[in-house]
């Protein structure tokens, strides 16, 4: 996610998602994505992009995002970046 190109090429597919009606995105592995931003910082500002686009473009004026997130989640400056966290069930 330190990419500049990385960060544009998600922002296109959540921005994609929105404007055909999604109202909730799921990130993938989020935590795997991120071994050169260990602050999150990237991850703040493109999920700041991608609300910032559902505040304009959304139904709802707003979008769910989630993902992968085996150890606990991604926090930036304390806050938590997600609003939910999803981790598949393996019996």
């Amino acid at each position: 996610m330190s990419r500049p190109e990385t960060r544009m090429w998600f922002f296109y597919l959540a921005s994609r998602y929105i404007d055909i009606g999604c109202e909730a995105i799921h990130f993938g592995q989020v935590e795997i994505m991120n071994t050169n931003d260990r602050q999150n910082r990237h991850w703040a500002e493109l999920l700041a992009l991608v609300r910032a686009h559902a505040g304009e473009h959304a139904r709802r004026k707003m979008v769910v995002c989630d993902g992968h997130v085996p150890s606990g989640g991604l926090m930036h400056q304390g806050n938590p970046l997600l609003e939910f966290h999803s981790f598949p069930l393996r019996i």
